[in-house]
């Protein structure tokens, strides 16, 4: 069950880190891109420590140079995304249209990785899309608004950066 810790921590640290972000955009006219990098360099450096004290294994570099450079390409397309779509959207919609990155890490797993969805996964994502489709019902016309396109993209990115790590 340590799955579930590790899924609260997650959430609450996604969470966290929105809200953040958004009071940056809002109070910053400059800077929101040094910020954006900031943070990068803020959590890789926490990665950095945590496996020097807990000791790491360097992956073969010649064998997957490609999939480390994807994934260095999802990950700042991914921030910048994000950091386009706190600009203007509320943090609440971000998080809940941003969510849909897990369908799209869903589906990558199945189509790159091999990986089959079980019942669970299945109702899971269709509850997912339920949740979605309330919470925008609700609150809007159902008319485009940019920062929707910076955030599906956010997903999107997001999502298969999280496969191919």
């Amino acid at each position: 069950m340590t799955w579930g810790l590790f899924l609260l921590v997650s959430i609450i640290a996604q969470s966290v880190a929105s809200v953040m972000n958004r009071v940056v955009m809002r109070s910053a006219d400059k800077g929101t891109w040094g910020y954006a990098a900031l943070s990068q360099i803020i959590t890789g450096s926490l990665i950095g420590i945590y496996a020097v004290i807990h000791g790491f294994e360097l992956f073969p570099f010649r064998e997957l140079w490609p999939w480390l450079v994807l994934t260095i390409i999802l990950n700042v397309s991914s921030n910048i995304f994000q950091t386009q779509a706190l600009r203007s959207a509320e943090v609440s919609f971000f998080t809940i249209l941003g969510s849909t990155r897990i369908i799209v890490s869903m589906i990558a797993a199945i189509l790159v990785l091999g990986e089959h969805i079980t019942l669970y996964q299945g109702l899971g994502a269709i509850v997912m899309f339920s949740a979605i489709s309330v919470a925008f019902s609700h609150h809007f016309e159902w008319k485009w608004e940019p920062w929707m396109g910076s955030t599906l993209l956010y997903a999107l990115t997001s999502g298969l950066v999280f496969i191919s790590d």
